[in-house]
């Protein structure tokens, strides 16, 4: 199912207007894919928890929003991708679900413990999200267990992610590098990595590079505070003579 409303500069409706008209818009609970495009109102429609079967999530341009809905316990969700939500600024605001559907979204969030936190999520892609801080407004220890796929573009606000044990590739374009330290150690399956314009990174700890002993691809570049002298003795390490390198670090 795909829903695109007007783009922003034609938007002349109020907000709640909106959320009244995606109201209507229901769509059955067996839904598999939603994509929603050019959405202007400042929270979701209240059906947004019943989407329980959802497994592809997309979401692009919706302006207004601040928050999102209590995703994290959508059992069978895989791919989700966040693109263009310039207000958004925490992915799981578990002291806000009261504003999206009321007392029963509240009850739903206080029966689900953290452990569930996306269950099934396979592939994440946080794109052009500038004012993204992280994942929750107050910190909760918690992790993705299938996470594989993670791509992080212009979002130089976030600053910590859960742990991601299973990932095999990452990417991580114009950002500030904070989000990576908490969670790359244990990537020790990790196979591809890309990592471009990240200028506040000067060192990856040593620790995390000997991990990752499955890398096969390695790209680096315009990082161009990065010490040159890890990144020769890495390319020299024995754990990645098989691996395909580019590095451009100017």
């Amino acid at each position: 199912m795909g829903i695109e409303r007007e783009n922003s500069d034609a938007v002349e409706e109020e907000s709640d207007v909106i959320i009244k008209s995606m109201e209507a818009l229901q769509p059955h609970s067996s839904l598999k894919q939603l994509i929603l495009k050019y959405y202007m109102g400042a929270r979701f429609a209240s059906w947004f928890h019943s989407l329980t079967n959802i497994v592809d999530l997309r979401l692009y341009n919706c302006d207004r929003c601040q928050h999102l809905p209590p995703l994290d316990h959508f059992p069978f969700l895989k791919i989700l991708v966040l693109w263009g939500l310039r207000n958004l600024e925490h992915i799981s605001a578990e002291d806000k679900v009261k504003d999206f559907a009321g007392d029963e979204m509240m009850m739903m969030s206080a029966a689900s413990p953290s452990t569930t936190f996306f269950p099934s999520l396979e592939s994440l892609r946080l794109i052009h999200c500038p004012n993204l801080k992280g994942w929750w407004r107050n910190e909760t220890a918690s992790s993705f267990p299938y996470l594989s796929t993670l791509y992080i573009e212009n979002c130089p606000s976030l600053t910590s992610m859960p742990m991601y044990p299973n990932l095999h590739r990452l990417e991580l374009k114009n950002n500030s590098w904070k989000v990576i330290p908490s969670s790359f150690v244990p990537s020790s399956k990790l196979k591809s990595l890309d990592i471009m314009g990240v200028e506040d990174i000067e060192y990856v700890p040593e620790e995390g590079i000997g991990n990752l002993t499955l890398l096969r691809e390695l790209s680096i570049t315009n990082c161009p505070n990065w010490y040159h002298y890890q990144i020769k003795g890495w390319v020299a390490s024995s754990p990645y003579r098989d691996c395909i390198f580019q590095i451009v670090l100017n």
